[in-house]
């Protein structure tokens, strides 16, 4: 039940509406309540026990001094019954004397016992009488002090044992000694316990409205304490029932009787076996918790109203930097990409900060280059236009030729031509920037063909295109330009045969497009002059440069155009790369990410 509570909890919290700083505020006061719940309760629970252990060790001290008062008094009371019962000349003597009860014998006798008997019990405030009562019916009593009323039963119970014992007279507690005479139970002697000094023993009062109660083994009490309040009162009956519960668990511990709780704490006397009780009402033994409580609750309250406040204060000064850059969001959202805010913290929203303004500054310049490259693409879109009326009119005059070549039967023009148009059309077809390996190798093996004518047989290719990679696709007419410059730049002033090696193949997730030539090559400065910059190959063989942007030497503008195409295309990562030796070799190398595909629409996506 409470794991489902908490997951419930949880999951309003996860997906409400809920701002930053209302959870601040929220967590701020959650935590100050459980806090503030878990000392309160333990405060209370600690001092609770500590009232009840203080209240437990201070009923049971007093508990035990009355019981041990009243034990050397009735220790005292039972060596006077000892001393009568011992003495057999006074005592068992006038018992078992013949004297009638109304001869002058008998008064002067019962005179001199009763006064004897005055005589130990003098200055005993705590005896309220003394009596000896003979088998006979002969009764003798202390002067001055109460008659002793023992019926027939109480009577026989003390002359039936052979040592002393105590019992309850009208609620009197008496202790009685049978006396013997020639070994025979002549009559008993009786000491009453005085009730107001038990009273005052046991007069004990911990806390108002506190009951101790006084309880012989016979489950009669001997004494109740009168509390305060009148309501406070405890029946007998219900004595008997604490007593009882006591009993079965001696010690202290929570009791309820009549309806009310009540902490009860016990004693037996060893010299008496009575039990001594003293039972405190749990309201009144926790007043002054409760009143701690109350007064806990209200500092409580006042600290969660001051937790709170000062969350809220918090919670809004965390979260100010949060809304400005919140707010800066937004208004970007609504096309103002300008809005920054001002935050100058150095803290985690700081760095949120400055990652969204150089995110901003950076979208900025994005959006700068695009509109460059649009502006620039509109112009170039402008100049094709321009140019292209003079191209149409060329591919139309060529067609010309090459029907006229056919009927002629010249078919060295009729191929020179075709393979001219075929380059032509490729070349006014915007509609295409992205065509297949094989479709590229055709182009520039057309304009091979093409140039064939003008060197006969001094002109050898070889071209090696790696199996499975003719249906990738390539950006158009970036081979054939570096064909171009080959034969031109390096192959032009060549007194020898010249050889041109094109080579098509995959490596790891890229293509690789390399054209050799042996022609003039190139030397340091010459290389300088095209190059911005230069990279040492990670080989150390032959130099390997990286094109940046191609100044306006000799073949420059072609392999600048598909340089940048290429890196328009793909990125810095790709473009052209050429190495070269005087007198020996040049190689361009173009390098695009391998791209496969069923359709020409996906792989552009894709590449592009």
């Amino acid at each position: 039940m409470l794991r489902s509570r908490l997951q419930r909890l949880r999951s309003v919290w996860r997906h409400r509406a809920f701002g930053i700083q209302w959870k601040i505020f929220a967590s701020f006061g959650l935590i100050t309540v459980i806090a503030v719940a878990l000392v309160g309760a333990g405060a209370y629970y600690y001092a609770a026990e500590t009232i009840k252990q203080n209240a437990v060790a201070s009923i049971t001290d007093s508990i035990e001094h009355a019981n041990d008062n009243l034990q050397m008094m009735l220790d005292d009371m039972d060596k006077i019954s000892t001393v009568v019962v011992e003495n057999k000349e006074i005592v068992a003597g006038a018992i078992n004397s013949g004297h009638t009860a109304l001869s002058y014998e008998w008064f002067m006798e019962k005179k001199r016992v009763d006064e004897w008997l005055s005589t130990l019990s003098a200055y005993k405030t705590y005896i309220s009488g003394m009596t000896v009562i003979g088998a006979n019916g002969k009764r003798f009593a202390a002067d001055g002090k109460q008659q002793i009323g023992i019926d027939p039963e109480v009577f026989r119970r003390i002359i039936g044992q052979n040592k002393k014992s105590i019992h309850l007279v009208a609620g009197v507690p008496v202790i009685g000694r049978p006396i013997y005479l020639s070994g025979q139970p002549v009559g008993i002697v009786a000491v009453a316990f005085n009730p107001a000094v038990l009273s005052k023993l046991f007069s004990i009062q911990p806390l108002a409205d506190s009951n101790i109660a006084v309880i012989d083994r016979s489950g009669d009490i001997v004494f109740q304490s009168q509390p305060t309040s009148a309501s406070n009162v405890i029946e007998p009956s219900s004595i008997a029932e604490a007593a009882g519960k006591q009993k079965e668990r001696p010690g202290s511990r929570m009791i309820d009787v009549g309806g009310r709780s009540y902490l009860a704490v016990d004693y037996t006397s060893a010299f008496t076996e009575w039990t001594t009780i003293g039972m405190i009402p749990e309201n009144t033994l926790l007043q002054k918790v409760y009143h701690i409580r109350r007064l806990f609750m209200m500092i409580s309250v006042a600290i969660l109203l001051a937790v709170l406040l000062l969350s809220m204060q918090i919670s809004n000064h965390i979260t100010k930097n949060l809304r400005q850059l919140r707010n800066a969001m937004r208004l970007v959202s609504q096309g103002h990409l300008l809005a920054k805010p001002k935050i100058y913290t150095k803290d985690e929203v700081g760095q949120l900060n400055v990652i969204f303004s150089s995110m901003m500054d950076n979208i900025q310049s994005l959006m700068r280059d695009i509109e460059l490259r649009e502006r620039q693409k509109r112009r170039a879109q402008l100049q094709a236009l321009q140019n292209q009326v003079a191209p149409h009119f060329l591919c139309n005059t060529l067609n010309v030729i090459h029907y006229l070549a056919e009927i002629q039967h010249a078919y060295n023009i009729k191929e020179v031509s075709g393979a001219l148009i075929d380059l032509m059309r490729e070349t006014l077809d915007s509609g295409r920037e992205f065509i297949t390996i094989a479709e590229e190798l055709e182009y520039a093996q057309k304009y091979l063909s093409i140039q064939k004518y003008k060197f006969l047989d001094q002109l050898a290719v070889t071209v090696d295109v790696e199996p499975g990679i003719e249906s990738c696709l390539t950006p158009k007419m970036i081979l054939q330009p570096i064909v171009e410059n080959s034969i031109k730049h390096g192959l032009g002033s060549l007194p020898r045969r010249g050889m041109i090696s094109i080579k098509i193949y995959a490596e790891g997730a890229d293509i690789k497009y390399a054209v050799t030539d042996n022609g003039v090559g190139m030397n340091e400065e010459q290389m300088s002059r095209i190059m911005s910059w230069s990279q040492a190959g990670p080989d150390g063989v032959p130099q390997r440069e990286t094109v940046h942007s191609l100044s306006e030497e000799p073949g420059g503008i072609g392999l600048r155009n598909v340089h940048e195409r290429i890196v328009m295309y793909y990125g810095e990562r790709y473009g052209l790369a050429i190495f070269s030796d005087p007198g020996l070799f040049t190689t361009v190398e173009i390098s695009i990410p391998l791209c496969k595909g069923e359709t020409y629409e996906a792989e552009r996506a894709y590449c592009g």
